[in-house]
């Protein structure tokens, strides 16, 4: 299962990006999924708690949004999403297009992390 080796290669990944951000526990992870990125999406759900365990992303909050294929038309001058990517064709005018422009990554968007809470205790004396 290739998603459990991109699984425990995006909590390393992750947890080096964060490393000196005193963080607590990351609260949430946003991912973008291109549709010619190869990785499913079911697999990798299933794998990530199991790459996250005993880490800080343990109960982290697993977003992926899918990433559309767009291509580049050079008739239209104009890169627009693929209605299917079953044709390659330019959604516009229908002329066949192979310059993917989007589509093909799989990406860390963003990481919510709750840091630890300095706690100061003032005591004023009157």
């Amino acid at each position: 299962m290739h998603e459990l080796s991109l699984s425990y290669a995006t909590v390393e990944s992750v947890l080096e990006s964060i490393a000196n951000l005193d963080a607590r526990r990351v609260v949430s992870l946003t991912l973008s999924a291109g549709e010619l990125s190869g990785v499913s999406i079911e697999a990798f759900r299933f794998s990530f708690p199991i790459a996250a365990a005993g880490t800080i992303m343990e109960d982290a909050q697993l977003i992926i949004n899918s990433e559309p294929v767009s291509v580049f038309c050079r008739e239209c001058n104009q890169t627009s999403p693929l209605v299917s990517i079953q044709s390659f064709r330019c959604p516009l005018c229908g002329l066949p297009s192979g310059d993917i422009r989007s589509g093909e990554d799989f990406l860390i968007q963003s990481i919510e992390i709750e840091t630890a809470e300095v706690t100061q205790n003032e005591h004023t004396h009157s």
